[in-house]
């Protein structure tokens, strides 16, 4: 074809939106596709070539762009219904053999349509003309649908090159190019939001143009096109579901609601048997459906033709369409893939259903880190309606807890017990998690939280991930009271139970044993439990969870008493921004952590940081009055931060750089101290460097020296 004539063709189409079936083959014909052509030309070792696709993928035209392009003799037939009788298609098949088979030159013969043949006599004639082919020869077959020949010989012995749905299907560049040639002037967002649509189906692609250029004046919304648009219903009707039997085209509709197709949901949903069968046959036909495994166990819908399906489905059998979403939710759930279980009770408008399944995944999903999926969730739901549940608005409490807003979680969990109380419900679960929530942001005194918690616990059944949550607070709030060994019971008990159900949990309460082991100048089991602490926020990637800042004033602290002063100093600068995230969270929270953080400041000699934090610190507890451990907390470190702004030597050392300076005296070496120290060699190192420095020391000798002066090694000798 001539460049004016492909110009004069683009022009006349370009103006010409009303038949969808005007133009497609000359459209499809104007996009080049050269890399299927070189495809085919390198293949010229195999006697068969196969290009299989349903209709609407430019199979005709590449086999022209394919004939224009090789260097050897080309005959193409376009078969016809009379060539399915085995006289007639031999004798069409040796005219054309004679026309281009000359003096050992390679050539091809290309057979259109050939799903034409049905017959086993023709299908049996044209196997023979295959293998009776001299070696300077090739067939190509191009058909919709798989032929009944000896492929599977032929695929073993590597004698067929094939090209399939996916092999044909447009590039994304194609795709512009094909929207180009119609007429539309699309942004890059538009021809992506199409491409996916249409996952580069050529004729789908088309009609799509037609379809937003059949819009006079009204602007284009890409994202709006499907497989319910007329043009694209209409041609789906006509090339797939025309002619098929009355139970073909219910089984079609009925499985439309899926995404993957299996005999058994199938069977179960659409409750017949048998369907396993019927899929295998439908794949092997000129249907856009695809399987999805070698095993022919697995198929899907080409999404435009199953929202076609789905349509005519809505349209002629509305009721039953509802019935079908809500056995295809139950069928989900049973095998808990939730996502579809979820997806399926939506769209048969099971509100209720949904949001059982929604606040039974909240627990699990967030305490892995998957907030987005229950954001997802959620957001299909206005917030009426979410007002309206209990279980949506515990949901959404909980996943703004997670996000760090405090203010938003409060008022979503008072909404989920007007809804609890208003719908006079008996469901002990729920009412464990408005305990959970009401320990979580407690209004009544750290007392109330550790009552709240423990009676949740007893509700919650022993597998609920929130019954590790109870122990948390019920732990945390007894060591906020100053009952350190209640505490170590019940934290430790959340960590085994978190360990299992719920990580994020279990991360609280490693933080919470931490505090409580360095409370006890226990380093060494501080060190131990916060890196277990640490394995689990890396594993299940929980460290962007602003409630997790807790986890980062553990860490702080902890490697700023070990001496680990560069990596004690990022965590401090993480856990800071990240408690500046935080909006509304409970007192108890915010003055702990900040206690805390001040007291990692302390150790790496940061003072006006820390009293800054410990003024902001007394704000919170002030405002509690049963909280004597975290008012003991808040008066030690005003008083480590008071020594130090007034040059106090002793608190100029910290706890872990005494124990160090214990050791100089002596003849051992820094690799012995650190085992009897149960550290590191170069944490040794760095505390040894840490004391010279602090009492301007110049050797191990000189700092011993000036110890001593200074009081800070009385009665101690090693030998």
């Amino acid at each position: 074809m001539t460049s004016t004539s492909r110009e004069a063709d683009v022009s006349a189409l370009t103006h010409d939106h009303t038949a969808p079936d005007v133009g497609l083959s000359h459209h499809l014909a104007l996009i080049p596709r050269p890399q299927l052509v070189t495809r085919l030309r390198e293949a010229n070792g195999y006697p068969l070539v196969l290009i299989t696709a349903p209709a609407g993928y430019a199979k005709s035209s590449l086999l022209t762009q394919w004939a224009e392009e090789d260097e050897r003799r080309f005959a193409l037939i376009t078969l016809e219904s009379s060539d399915d009788q085995p006289s007639h298609l031999l004798n069409r098949l040796v005219r054309t053999l004679d026309s281009v088979s000359s003096r050992g030159r390679p050539f091809v013969i290309a057979i259109d349509e050939a799903d034409a043949l049905r017959t086993k006599g023709a299908l049996a004639a044209l196997g023979n003309s295959i293998a009776s082919l001299p070696p300077e020869g090739q067939i190509a077959l191009v058909s919709r649908r798989e032929l009944a020949l000896p492929l599977g010989r032929m695929r073993a012995h590597r004698q067929v090159f094939e090209l399939t749905r996916r092999d044909l299907a447009m590039s994304r560049t194609e795709s512009e190019g094909l929207l180009r040639a119609i007429g539309l002037r699309l942004t890059s967002d538009e021809v992506e939001a199409l491409y996916e649509r249409t996952e580069g189906w050529p004729a789908a692609l088309y009609l799509a143009g037609l379809a937003l250029g059949d819009r006079d004046g009204t602007a284009v919304d890409a994202t709006q096109f499907g497989g319910d648009d007329r043009f694209v219903a209409d041609y789906m009707r006509d090339e797939f579901l025309a002619g098929i039997s009355v139970a073909r085209l219910r089984f079609l509709m009925r499985t439309s609601i899926l995404e993957d197709l299996a005999g058994k949901i199938c069977d179960d949903v659409l409750e017949r048997s048998g369907s396993g069968r019927v899929l295998r046959e439908l794949a092997r036909s000129k249907l856009p459906l695809e399987p999805l495994d070698h095993a022919d166990g697995t198929y899907r819908y080409h999404p435009l033709f199953k929202q076609t399906l789905a349509s005519e489905l809505h349209r002629r059998e509305p009721e039953l369409e509802s019935k079908l979403h809500r056995r295809a939710s139950a069928w989900y759930a049973e095998h808990e893939r939730f996502e579809q279980a979820i997806d399926h009770a939506t769209a048969a408008g099971d509100d209720k259903h949904a949001a059982e399944l929604i606040w039974a995944r909240a627990a699990p999903y967030l305490s892995v880190g998957h907030r987005d999926d229950l954001r997802r969730w959620l957001d299909r739901f206005s917030d009426r309606k979410v007002a309206r549940s209990a279980h949506l608005a515990l949901a959404t409490a909980h996943l703004y807890l997670a996000l760090g807003d405090g203010d938003l979680a409060a008022h979503w969990t008072s909404v989920a017990r007007e809804a609890f109380d208003e719908a006079a419900m008996d469901d002990s679960d729920l009412e464990a998690d408005l305990l959970i929530l009401r320990a979580t942001l407690p209004g009544h005194g750290i007392g109330q939280m550790g009552l709240d918690a423990i009676r949740a616990g007893e509700l919650h059944p022993p597998e609920s991930p929130w019954r590790a949550m109870s122990y948390f607070y019920a732990g945390a709030s007894r060591h906020l009271a100053d009952d350190t060994a209640g505490a170590k019971e019940l934290l430790e008990e959340g960590a085994r139970k978190g360990s299992a159900t719920a990580p994020i949990v279990q991360v609280f309460c490693l933080v919470q044993l931490t505090f409580l082991h360095l409370d006890r100048d226990d380093l060494e089991d501080a060190l131990r439990v916060v890196a277990q602490a640490r394995e689990q926020l890396e594993r299940f990637q929980l460290g962007e969870y602003p409630i997790l800042a807790f986890f980062f004033v553990a860490s702080a602290l902890t490697r700023a008493h070990d001496g680990r002063i560069e990596e004690a100093a990022a965590d401090r600068n993480r856990a800071k921004k990240m408690l500046e995230g935080l909006d509304g969270f409970p007192d108890w929270y915010q003055g702990e952590a900040r206690i805390h953080l001040a007291r990692a400041c302390l150790l790496l000699d940061d003072s006006p940081a820390a009293t800054e934090l410990l003024d902001e610190a007394a704000e919170f507890t002030n405002r509690l009055d049963d909280a004597p451990g975290l008012t003991r907390w808040l008066s030690e470190a005003g008083s480590a931060a008071a020594a130090m702004a007034g040059g106090d030597d002793r608190s100029e050392l910290t706890p872990a750089e005494l124990r160090t300076l214990r050791f100089l005296p002596s003849h051992l070496s820094f690799r012995e101290i650190a085992e009897q120290s149960f550290v590191s060699a170069n944490t040794v190192k760095t505390q040894a460097q840490a004391i010279y420095r602090k009492l301007d020391a110049t050797s191990r000798g000189e700092a011993v020296e000036r110890a001593r002066d200074r009081g800070l090694l009385q009665d101690v000798s090693h030998g």
